[in-house]
């Protein structure tokens, strides 16, 4: 069984992929306005998605940089069905 593609946060999100998503489930990318070049990947749980680091990219990028929160195969999708293709 072939995994899930993962979803870095840095590309947009395919339109055909956020509709088998819950909706809180995207991919969060935060970059402030300063240009700095520092990232700071946010990780979401074994079970989790991305809402779940929510907090931290939203203090992370208050403090000047750019933060991230992926989306792990196999997570976040509304079907179990499709999680597991």
């Amino acid at each position: 069984m072939p995994l899930q593609p993962y979803f870095s946060g840095f590309d947009p999100l395919p339109f055909e992929i956020r509709l088998k998503l819950m909706p809180e489930a995207g991919p969060q990318h935060l970059q402030p306005n300063n240009g700095s070049d520092a990232v700071v990947i946010c990780l979401h749980g074994f079970t989790g998605i991305p809402y779940e680091v929510g907090s931290a990219v939203n203090a992370i990028a208050n403090h000047d940089l750019t933060a991230v929160a992926p989306l792990l195969p196999d997570h976040g999708y509304r079907e179990r069905s499709e999680q597991a293709q």
